[in-house]
C-alpha cells in the first residue's frame, strides 16, 4: 500500500518512567530528553500534540502515521534521549516498557491540558489514574 494515500488519525498517549522512578530529570535534563523525544518524533513523521512530567516520568500525547507504531516510537525516543542524557553526563536511564492508550480526537483538549500541566497536578494530587498508569517490569 501506498504511504501517501493513507489517511491517519492515530492519537496515542504514553507514559513511561526513569529507572526505578527515581527523580533523574532534573529541569537541565528534563529540557536536553525532552527537545530529543520531539526531535526524534518529527523524523518518524509523528506530531507530538502535548509532553509533561515530573522528575521520575513522562507523558506524551502523539500523533502516529499508519507506518509507526507505539514500540517503534519509544524504542527510538528512550534509546536516543538516554543515550543522549548519559554522553552529557547526567546520571539517567529509562525504566523498561512503557504504557500507551489511545485518545479520541473529542479527549485531545484535555489530554494535553493534563499532560502539560503534570507537575501541579502531582503537587496537588490531582491525578487521573487511568492516566498514569505505567507497565510493569
Amino acid at each position: 500500500m501506498n504511504q501517501g494515500h493513507s489517511l491517519s488519525k492515530i492519537y496515542l498517549h504514553i507514559v513511561w518512567a526513569t529507572y526505578n522512578r527515581e527523580p533523574m530529570l532534573t529541569p537541565t535534563v528534563e529540557r536536553m530528553v525532552y527537545r530529543c523525544i520531539q526531535q526524534q518524533a518529527h523524523r518518524l513523521n509523528c506530531t507530538v500534540l502535548a509532553m509533561g512530567g515530573t522528575a521520575d516520568h513522562v507523558h506524551l500525547a502523539v500523533h502516529t502515521p499508519t507506518s509507526v507504531s507505539a514500540a517503534q516510537l519509544m524504542q527510538r525516543v528512550k534509546g536516543i534521549s538516554s543515550k543522549l542524557a548519559s554522553d552529557e553526563g547526567a546520571d539517567f536511564a529509562w525504566h523498561p516498557g512503557f504504557s500507551a492508550f489511545s485518545l479520541s480526537r473529542t479527549h485531545l483538549g484535555h489530554a494535553k491540558y493534563y499532560l502539560k500541566n503534570q507537575k501541579r497536578h502531582h503537587a496537588e494530587a490531582n491525578l487521573w489514574p487511568e492516566w498514569e498508569q505505567i507497565a510493569p517490569e
